[in-house]
């Protein structure tokens, strides 16, 4: 499981608090790596973003689900969590 300098504090705090990885992607336009999750951000673990790293939120479009997470601006790797609605 890869994360950068910036998001490995954040992904080890979402594997410490029970959270599993679904599965791993790369090569998008604005990410270079994404690691999956295979549920929803617990809200616990909102908040944790200090720059380079941001919250973002993505709301459901037809081809694709909604989501939320982690992205590191710097490195253009991200942590995604499947949203509820």
């Amino acid at each position: 499981m890869q994360a950068c300098e910036h998001l490995t504090p954040i992904l080890n705090s979402m594997i410490s608090a029970g959270c599993s990885v679904q599965g791993e992607s790369g090569n998008w336009s604005e990410a270079q790596h994404v690691v999956h999750f295979s549920s929803p951000l617990p809200a616990s673990m909102r908040g944790l973003a200090q720059p380079p790293v941001v919250y973002y939120q993505a709301g459901r479009t037809p081809h694709n689900a909604g989501d939320e997470g982690y992205f590191c601006r710097a490195c253009r790797v991200g942590l995604s969590f499947p949203t509820t609605e």
